[in-house]
């Protein structure tokens, strides 16, 4: 095992929800084929941490990389997430907050592979259509979860969020929803180990006018569990994928 391989492989587990750390070092007892199982049906962080375990396999005994995957969640839980302010609105003194706008687009330039982006209205604003077009040029996935008109009657915000960018649209059918509700959260989702939750939409005004607050959180539990939701509800098609 080599520096580079150990650097890698505690920096790939200590972004896992403890969960996903203990499925790693189990598919890691039982070999590589369970590794390779493991990979086939998992996501960002915890399918590039299969990857790692996979070629490391050749020159080191599951045994030492066991040792190192709960070395590894040992030291990260002894390190709690952070919990920032975020805030859009009138200045208030003595405040350490984020402005929304200046932390979504930083955000989606800090992704390697995944982006997730939910909102209810979700208009082409400028600084964050380029940050997601600089994504999509980095072949990082993008998919958005957003209301539209043609499931919710009373919604009047723009249908096709980004729509010259090559990205996956998610939307709620109206079919498969109560009569009378909308497709509201809020939250944008990084690598499945970053998440911004809050009250503002993607629009203009939401990220630099109202008066807005959300949590951005470095807790890779949370945000997997945001992003792991997302794919249950596509994967039974009561999300589905629009073009239009």
């Amino acid at each position: 095992m080599t520096d580079d391989d150990l650097h890698r492989l505690v920096d790939a587990v200590t972004k896992l929800p403890a969960k996903d750390a203990e499925q790693l070092a189990a598919a890691t007892r039982s070999g590589a084929r369970a590794l390779r199982a493991l990979r086939s049906r998992s996501g960002g962080p915890l399918r590039d941490a299969c990857s790692i375990i996979l070629s490391m396999l050749e020159n080191t005994t599951a045994t030492e990389i066991c040792g190192v995957v709960r070395g590894a969640v040992a030291a990260s839980r002894q390190n709690p997430a952070r919990m920032d302010l975020v805030w859009t609105g009138p200045d208030v003194p003595g405040s350490i907050s984020r402005l929304t706008s200046e932390v979504v687009a930083d955000l989606v330039d800090q992704a390697r592979s995944e982006i997730l982006l939910i909102s209810y209205a979700m208009h082409n604003e400028p600084t964050l259509a380029a940050a997601i077009a600089r994504a999509v040029a980095r072949k990082v996935f993008v998919q958005v979860l957003c209301e539209r008109s043609a499931d919710n009657p009373g919604f009047r915000g723009n249908s096709v969020p980004f729509p010259h960018l090559k990205i996956r649209r998610l939307c709620w059918p109206a079919e498969q929803r109560p009569p009378g509700a909308s497709m509201h959260a809020k939250a944008l989702v990084i690598d499945r180990t970053i998440a911004l939750i809050g009250s503002a939409n993607i629009t203009g005004t939401a990220m630099l006018r109202n008066i807005e607050c959300g949590i951005l959180t470095d807790d890779a539990q949370i945000a997997a569990e945001i992003a792991e939701s997302v794919d249950s509800l596509s994967t039974r098609k009561i999300l589905r994928e629009f073009t239009s």
